[in-house]
């Protein structure tokens, strides 16, 4: 029987949003793209999917193309077309609350206010599923975090940014090979 995972990296889809700090989702999975030289599989449920094989199992790399808001469907269809388990499902999001550079992994969780996560709780019923954050840093001012997270990241962040990126797929190959704790071990003591 062939195994299967799901690593969906949430943002919004379009050019305008492609380098944003709230796309970093995205970011994530392309760096693993490019690491392996994967070539993408196409579109499905509303999703850019890349097939990655880690040793016996597949791997599904999503980056939804819904906006960030409403990834939780494309996300559900996925996890039920293929009856993938949840606990064999992790998605990369931005966190505001992480310093940028901070990287955490939680097997389950709120979603902190980030709709994303939210939208993925709501539609898949559960906050019982991986989540791996990665910190973008917070604006001083509160009222706008809209606008921050929309925002290109800064000259020293984008120099920062293929470092972090390079740890967050390290930390994603060992969660395919040997999972979460495994995983958390290794991301969360990392700071940029």
């Amino acid at each position: 029987m062939l195994l299967m995972k799901l690593i969906v990296g949430l943002g919004n889809p379009g050019v305008h949003y492609q380098h944003t700090r709230h796309n970093v989702g995205f970011l994530a999975i392309e760096a693993l793209i490019q690491k392996y030289q994967l070539c993408a599989s196409g579109g499905q449920f509303n999703g850019l999917v890349t097939e990655w094989a880690v040793g016996l199992e597949k791997v599904l790399l999503v980056r939804p193309q819904t906006f960030m808001n409403l990834s939780g469907y494309c996300v559900r269809r996925f996890v039920d077309f293929y009856k993938i388990l949840l606990q064999d499902v992790v998605v990369v999001v931005d966190d505001v609350d992480l310093k940028f550079g901070q990287v955490r992994m939680r097997e389950r969780g709120s979603s902190g206010g980030q709709k994303g996560l939210q939208s993925l709780i709501e539609h898949l019923g559960t906050n019982e599923f991986t989540r791996l954050k990665i910190g973008i840093g917070r604006p001083s001012n509160c009222a706008q975090v809209a606008d921050y997270v929309l925002r290109n990241f800064d000259p020293r962040e984008q120099v920062q940014l293929p470092s972090l990126l390079d740890w967050v797929v390290a930390g994603l190959e060992v969660w395919s090979r040997d999972g979460a704790v495994s995983a958390m071990n290794r991301l969360n003591s990392f700071q940029i």
